[in-house]
């Protein structure tokens, strides 16, 4: 209150408006891209865009063997240059762009086997001089900068594996050269020649990719750029891609079938050599990357999912559910991994190879479509997690889901509609056994309703065109698992489903006896309830003094 008796009034926050920050102006951005330098890789995409245009140009010169001298010596003096521009700018300590120069040399220490891929037909002596020349050269530029550029994350063990990868590469080249000259056919899709190449693309780039596993421990060796910690990560990724470019040019230049299934298996196995050494190469602090790996190595087969590419599909899918199965008992992401593990075997009876099937009975003609394998991989994906769960919800879901599938694998046969309430039920009443009645509220009732639905559907059946015998299969099942999953509890609750089951295998056998009594003499029936009143009579003698109390 002030003096006069006015209340005070409390001046309230000052808002001030939002400040938005100015605009770059361009020369700011300039200057972010001149950083980057990205003079250094046009250059470089200009030499391999002029040595393109000089092997399909004609005129220039008049032979082959004279276009591939020219090219092959162009990139190799390049080379010399970016090595020894590298050295000279680390010795001034210009770190990125010397580490730059060093990734441009990575990315094309295998582009001269790409050149003489082109006239590997024309002459052998030139396939082996090269090989020799740039081996040579390739190993002395690599020697130079382990020695004159100390600072470069360099380690022997990632030279041991550079040189593998160049044997292979030399490897490569002459076995094509060899092969071609036997070829048969033009694009073969069968015999020795169309082996060899599926064992290069199937066996060889995935063995070379997975060559990565055997790294040498990434670890930071200072704070410049050319020491990270992922740089020999990073040039052993541009080894493979450099050597799938030629395994893919020497399919060209032989006139082998290339499909892009055959890429499939290497990246799948960089995949999960990322997800093993990721953590390690890139430092990540968090799970994330490697779920999402995961995910993406589940996918990569979709990518050979194809007529002729479906055994390869089938490999992967195949190998990664046997990955997922061993993960779901260990690890950190096992909920993720039994999730994909599941998705795997769905996978697998999807893409289940058609020529895998040897026998063709007319009556399981429709299991035997890819429509089919389809629906059925969908439907054992969905049926593995309504296993898994504890919900009554999804117990019930699992019913129906199995009431669907049996009505589509057998729409032919006469009892379909029987078999598949039956099974559904069956389901429906297995999967209660896993119910927490006290955590799902009606979850007892769903359990009485189903078996009484169960009891009634039976009846019905048996008393339709149903033999005796049918019932006792849905009934011996569930009394089977009802008995041996409460002996393993070591409890003996929910009768309903022991007295269910063995009304339900009584069903068939009593239809047949009232059926047998319809039809019997009524003297004969006479007899025989005599006797069945004397064991009743002998019964209730021998047990009167358990439920009936004198008073003495």
């Amino acid at each position: 209150m002030n003096e006069h008796g006015e209340p005070e009034i409390t001046p309230g926050p000052i808002v001030s408006a939002p400040t938005i920050p100015p605009s770059k102006p361009f020369s700011y951005w300039a200057r972010r891209l001149l950083v980057c330098n990205p003079f250094y890789l046009v250059s470089a995409a200009l030499l391999l865009f002029g040595m393109y245009r000089i092997s399909v140009d004609r005129n220039l010169f008049a032979g082959e063997i004279s276009q591939l001298v020219f090219n092959l010596a162009s990139l190799e003096f390049y080379e010399i240059l970016l090595v020894a521009t590298a050295i000279f700018l680390a010795a001034r300590r210009i770190w990125y762009d010397s580490t730059l120069l060093v990734g441009l040399e990575n990315l094309f220490v295998f582009v001269p086997f790409i050149l003489v891929s082109q006239v590997a037909l024309i002459s052998t002596r030139v396939v082996w001089v090269v090989c020799a020349v740039t081996a040579f050269v390739a190993i002395a530029r690599f020697g130079s900068l382990k020695k004159y550029f100390a600072e470069l994350n360099l380690p022997k063990g990632l030279l041991l594996i550079g040189s593998a990868l160049l044997v292979i590469n030399i490897g490569l080249l002459v076995t094509y050269r060899v092969v071609g000259e036997r070829k048969m056919g033009w694009v073969p899709d069968s015999g020795r020649d169309f082996v060899i190449n599926q064992f290069t693309w199937l066996a060889i780039l995935p063995a070379a990719a997975a060559l990565a596993n055997f790294l040498p421990h990434a670890r930071e060796t200072g704070s410049f750029e050319p020491q990270r910690r992922w740089l020999p990560a990073g040039f052993f990724v541009l080894w493979i891609i450099a050597t799938g470019a030629h395994l893919y040019c020497l399919n060209y230049v032989y006139n082998f079938a290339f499909r892009i299934g055959m890429f499939v298996p290497a990246v799948w196995v960089l995949c999960w050599t990322m997800y093993r050494r990721g953590p390690e190469f890139l430092a990540w602090q968090s799970r994330a990357p490697q779920q999402l790996l995961t995910i993406a190595a589940l996918l990569l087969p979709l990518a050979a999912a194809s007529a002729s590419g479906t055994n390869i599909f089938f490999a992967l899918t195949l190998m990664n559910a046997v990955i997922f199965g061993v993960m779901s008992f260990r690890g950190e992401d096992r909920h993720l991994a039994t999730q994909l593990f599941f998705a795997s075997l769905m996978l697998l009876i999807c893409g289940f190879p058609m020529d895998w099937v040897g026998i063709r009975l007319a009556h399981f003609a429709p299991l035997l479509h890819r429509e089919t394998y389809i629906i059925a991989g969908i439907g054992s994906y969905l049926m593995l997690y309504a296993v898994m769960s504890r919900d009554p919800k999804v117990g019930i879901f699992g019913s129906v889901l199995v009431m669907t599938l049996a009505a589509i694998a057998f729409p032919n046969h006469a009892a379909t509609i029987h078999w598949a309430v039956q099974g559904g039920l069956v389901f429906l009443l297995l999967h209660s056994l896993r119910w927490m009645d006290s955590e799902h509220q009606g979850a007892g009732a769903v359990r009485i309703l189903a078996a009484i639905v169960w009891m009634v559907h039976t009846v019905i059946w048996v008393r339709s065109d149903a033999a005796f015998w049918m019932p006792c299969i849905s009934g011996g099942i569930v009394l089977v698992v009802y008995l041996i999953a409460q002996l393993l509890r070591g409890r003996w609750d929910l009768p309903i489903l022991p007295a269910a089951s063995i009304l339900t295998v009584l069903s068939g056998p009593g239809n047949f006896l009232i059926g047998y009594l319809h039809s019997a003499s009524l003297g004969l029936l006479a007899v025989i309830g005599s006797f069945l009143l004397f064991a009743l009579g002998t019964a209730a003698a021998l047990t009167k003094h358990r439920w009936h109390r004198t008073s003495a």
